[in-house]
């Protein structure tokens, strides 16, 4: 699906649109950084909250903000390759009135298997990478943290694991003493589970912390800093700590982990079911 013209053998210019939660765009992490090897021009439009990983990218590239983008008026559009998520005919329309040479749809909620960063690479037309599904995508430097990191949310509570499961590895990584430190992590729409952890006595345990980031860079930095091994739902940041590199444990309910599991050499997973 989509609007397709001859492409121009002289155009070396792509446009990126993703939007979406910090999962999908982690996700979509590998498409940008091979589009950044076969195309000389990238414009990545996306919310601004995600501008803070291209220093990782390893390419020059351009941003704009998709609240704000508007394709008549975007220069840049003329003769370019666009990969998009969108799929509406009016704004595939818009792309091929603008002058796009190319415009190349990709699914973003695949119901099926391959797993979704693969299938963008199909969607794409171009080669996937070999390390695709073992590659930490975003590492940069190894990460230092000693502590065991938990995020008992995510952004439907249909994802989420009883917070007892999340309670118990805590209280196992606390029993030893040579052990680091716990830290849970909450979300903006994580209040309730917040609440529910600072009813037990762990909350108030020496080496339990209880952090609420206020930013992507902000997640990136404590995590780098903090956490040795990730334990969480299928969630954005359990995406975001096996990208950098840090060893990585997802709880999957409702979504399919073929899918959807994080890329990473240090990544596992288990699923439970609604009733489990």
């Amino acid at each position: 699906m989509g609007t397709k013209k001859k492409a121009d053998s002289q155009s070396r210019k792509a446009i990126l649109f993703r939007t979406g939660g910090l999962g999908d765009f982690v996700l979509t992490v590998p498409l940008l950084r091979v589009i950044g090897r076969h195309f000389d021009e990238v414009l990545l439009i996306t919310r601004p909250r995600y501008f803070a990983f291209v220093d990782a990218l390893g390419f020059s590239l351009k941003l704009g903000d998709a609240d704000i983008f508007d394709a008549k008026k975007a220069d840049f559009v003329q003769g370019a390759t666009v990969f998009t998520f969108w799929s509406d005919d009016d704004w595939l329309d818009e792309l091929g009135r603008a002058g796009a040479a190319e415009v190349r749809v990709l699914a973003s909620r695949p119901d099926s298997p391959p797993h979704v960063s693969a299938r963008m690479f199909e969607d794409a037309n171009l080669p996937v990478p070999k390390d695709l599904l073992e590659r930490s995508w975003l590492e940069s430097s190894p990460p230092a943290g000693t502590s065991l990191w938990l995020h008992p949310g995510s952004g439907s509570t249909e994802k989420n694991i009883p917070l007892s499961v999340f309670v118990g590895q805590a209280e196992a990584w606390l029993a030893d003493d040579d052990q680091g430190r716990v830290v849970f992590s909450f979300g903006e729409a994580d209040e309730e589970l917040e609440e529910e952890v600072y009813t037990t006595d762990l909350a108030f345990h020496e080496r339990v912390e209880c952090v609420q980031p206020v930013s992507n860079s902000d997640l990136t930095e404590l995590l780098l800093e903090k956490a040795a091994h990730f334990m969480g739902n299928d969630s954005g940041p359990g995406h975001l700590a096996a990208a950098l590199g840090i060893s990585t444990h997802v709880f999957f309910r409702t979504t399919n982990p073929e899918i959807w599991h994080p890329l990473g050499p240090q990544v596992s997973h288990s699923t439970l079911s609604l009733s489990g």
